[in-house]
């Protein structure tokens, strides 16, 4: 085997070796001779521990997840619901979309009617989490206890902070493959039931149609509710949500349900048949972005109080 030995010099560029050369002959010279041979490699072993953290949240199929600690304790008791929102995030959802969404949660967060709902629990509280979706699922609110009006209020206000996330794709099948596997399964407190509240404006556009049945049917066979909360956006899914689809790469149009032949649905329909799904589960659009704090406000009051939808569809 030929071993190829790399000089110092060849880790810099031209322009540096001049400085280099300059300084050599200083008194401080070989100091900087040193600080330019290992800040390279500093630089270089720097990014070998970071990028790779980078590469799992963006590449693979999910995103890290902590979910801390509970803030709060029960005394051991069961908290009746864990609620769990799952916001799209993908490349249709601008700043503005994004942040019509988050100030929607909060606001029903903050809202009087959500407040007497969680009062009225037998524990007096939910545990909540709030995940954003796109190409992989990455946990945007750790699980924590609302137990009042002043941790609704404090949740409500990190929610206002978060930054922009974004992603390119809506892999659902994913986002319910990370719950299974992962997010739910991780949950650190006992719950009677879980809640899942899935909105988004568009369908799933980088999942073989089987992957997205059998992930939906692991999560109703675990007895989980799956609310669905379509956006709809005139003029973009209201009538034919497959009709020129955004699609990832690779998405073979003959084995998917973008090809021909494939079932032609808007939005809120193709929710009501891939996303709902448990028990009790119901589809409740929201008639834009701007609606989608309305949508939410009447959602968290019937899943917490268990109340039966108006103006939505319920098996």
């Amino acid at each position: 085997m030929t071993h190829t030995t790399v000089r110092p010099s060849r880790l810099l560029s031209p322009a540096v070796q001049s400085v280099h050369a300059h300084r050599a002959g200083h008194p401080c010279g070989r100091f900087f001779q040193l600080v330019l041979v290992c800040l390279p490699v500093a630089l270089s072993c720097l990014c070998c521990v970071v990028m790779p953290a980078r590469g799992l949240a963006q590449d693979g199929e999910i995103a890290p997840f902590s979910a801390g600690p509970v803030p709060k304790s029960t005394g051991g008791a069961a908290i009746d619901t864990a609620l769990v929102l799952a916001v799209d995030v993908s490349q249709s959802v601008d700043q503005q979309r994004y942040e019509l969404q988050m100030e929607g949660i909060a606001r029903a967060l903050e809202d009087e009617e959500v407040h007497a709902a969680i009062a009225s629990a037998p524990t007096r509280s939910i545990v909540f989490a709030l995940i954003g979706w796109a190409d992989f699922p990455r946990l945007l609110i750790p699980w924590t206890i609302i137990d009042g009006p002043q941790e609704a209020r404090r949740t409500a206000e990190r929610i206002r902070s978060l930054p922009l996330e974004t992603g390119e794709f809506t892999c659902l099948a994913k986002l319910m493959k990370s719950l299974s596997d992962h997010i739910l399964a991780d949950r650190p407190i006992t719950t009677r039931r879980v809640i899942l509240d899935v909105s988004g404006d568009g369908p799933d556009n980088c999942s073989p149609p089987d992957t997205l049945v059998a992930e939906h049917e692991r999560l109703v066979a675990q007895g989980i509710t799956i609310n669905a909360n379509p956006i709809i956006v005139p003029g973009e899914n209201d009538v034919d949500v497959l009709a020129g689809a955004y699609r990832s790469p690779g998405y073979g149009l003959g084995s998917t349900p973008l090809g021909a032949g494939a079932e032609r649905l808007p939005i809120d329909q193709w929710y009501d048949r891939h996303v709902r799904g448990g028990p009790g589960a119901f589809t409740l659009p929201a008639y834009g972005y701007a609606d989608f704090a309305r949508a939410i406000q009447r959602k968290f009051v019937m899943e917490i109080s268990s109340l039966a939808p108006s103006g939505g569809k319920r098996p």
